[in-house]
């Protein structure tokens, strides 16, 4: 606890704040359509964020103080994009077992050294390559969406150039603070009603069957593995750390398939939003940078 107090750095915490925020607002829209898909109710989808922000939390939060290294953990958005498109086959209690399987796979075959092996075969610039398909499309839809938005994005733009050139380490920061502040002159806005109350969790027994074993479990392990896992880990080695590939991605499947039964139907590595915690604006020295995983 001292050390993590020696530590301890504002811009760490902010980026560590940059990385949640990022990691839950792109697709948070998508975990209740995708619940919704599998017939789930109300306090059931209440019960997946509970969760999932469970599981996401405490693997990132342990690992990232037990390497000290920023270890940023979330689920999986190509994994609600299978759910959404194949998930109305499947009863809800089906789709809990299918996840529950793809927690075990995932820890087992880290485990059991399968995962490592597997690995080994894959060259760096292919994981590399992977990584770079992920964020061309966050590059193309950046600018694509200049076609109606163009002043709002132009302002961010602005704003992230001037802030990454004098004051760099806050540079998300400003640009997220900048984001929210021009929100209501650029775009249509205006604040919903919310009702705030502590979520519960749902225990929903998991069913096991062939077909959700086939046609979800298999494939999100899979996806899994491809989109997030693998670019994940590219994206710690890009910054010079070298991951404990099997501590964390054995320990991310185990947080999965305890808290599958109560909606985690997918917990992994971070890859796009982790970067803004492995970055050197979180704090000069890379040792120090976990702050920001602990934070998240």
């Amino acid at each position: 606890m001292q050390k993590i107090l020696n530590d301890f750095s504002v811009p760490a915490v902010f980026a560590g704040f940059i990385t949640f925020l990022v990691g839950i607002s792109v697709s948070a829209v998508l975990v209740i359509e995708a619940a919704q898909t599998l017939g789930a109710s109300t306090e059931q989808i209440t019960s997946w964020f509970w969760a999932l922000g469970l599981a996401i939390g405490l693997s990132g939060l342990l690992l990232s103080w037990k390497f000290k290294y920023p270890v940023a953990t979330s689920w999986s958005t190509a994994g609600l994009a299978l759910i959404l498109a194949t998930g109305s086959g499947y009863s809800l209690n089906e789709a809990i077992g299918a996840f529950l399987v793809c927690g075990v796979l995932t820890a087992a075959l880290v485990f059991l050294g399968i995962f490592q092996r597997v690995l080994s075969y894959i060259p760096q610039s292919l994981t590399s390559a992977m990584l770079a398909g992920v964020l061309l499309k966050f590059g193309i839809s950046l600018f694509a969406s200049m076609q109606n938005e163009w002043a709002f994005i132009l302002s961010l733009l602005a704003a992230y150039i001037l802030s990454k050139r004098f004051w760099p380490r806050y540079s998300i920061v400003i640009t997220v603070i900048a984001g929210i502040a021009l929100c209501p002159l650029f775009l249509k806005f205006s604040m919903p009603a919310i009702q705030i109350a502590m979520a519960k969790p749902v225990w929903v027994s998991p069913v096991f069957s062939s077909s959700a074993i086939l046609g979800l479990a298999l494939p999100l392990f899979v996806i899994n593995m491809a989109s997030q896992y693998l670019p994940g880990l590219a994206m710690i080695k890009s910054y010079g750390y070298q991951p404990h590939t099997n501590s964390l991605v054995g320990w991310i499947g185990v947080s999965q398939t305890i808290l599958a039964p109560f909606g985690a139907f997918s917990v992994c590595l971070a890859a796009i939003s982790a970067a803004v915690s492995l970055d050197d604006q979180v704090h000069p020295d890379p040792k120090r940078r976990y702050i920001a995983g602990i934070s998240c």
